[in-house]
């Protein structure tokens, strides 16, 4: 009887580990989950935010150009220089002469310039890597 009952309390003692691993697993995933959704709204929106703050940066510089350009035309003498420029007007004892090139002028391809910082290009570079390429 004693190898019985040494026998049922071992089976009894590896269905209790068993049922701690189990137990374990579901705690460890459930917490995966947890963590892992609220981690990809932080990716998703750290996104939208730089996406934003380069909008935002753009429509800024042409804020400024704009300030510029209405400051620059107060003065009379610009105002005639922008009328004659860009609406091709005269005066009434003036000719418009126009000269067309036979050549299109060549325009070197422009650079982007990456101005992120380092962190915010590896954090892109973190993020693409979990949630692969869009």
């Amino acid at each position: 009887m004693s190898r019985d009952s040494a026998n049922s309390a071992s089976a009894s003692l590896r269905r209790g580990m068993g049922q701690r691993r189990i137990m374990l697993i579901v705690v460890l995933v459930g917490a995966a989950f947890i963590l892992f959704f609220p981690a990809r709204q932080l990716v998703d929106q750290r996104q939208r935010i730089a996406g934003l703050e380069e909008r935002l940066d753009a429509l800024q510089t042409e804020n400024k150009k704009l300030e510029k350009e209405v400051s620059r035309l107060t003065d009379p003498a610009e105002l005639e220089i922008a009328a004659r420029e860009r609406l091709g007007l005269a005066k009434p004892d003036e000719r418009i002469y126009y000269v067309e090139s036979g050549r299109p002028e060549k325009t070197p391809p422009a650079t982007v310039e990456d101005k992120r910082s380092w962190f915010d290009r590896a954090w892109d570079w973190i993020t693409t890597l979990i949630r692969g390429r869009d």
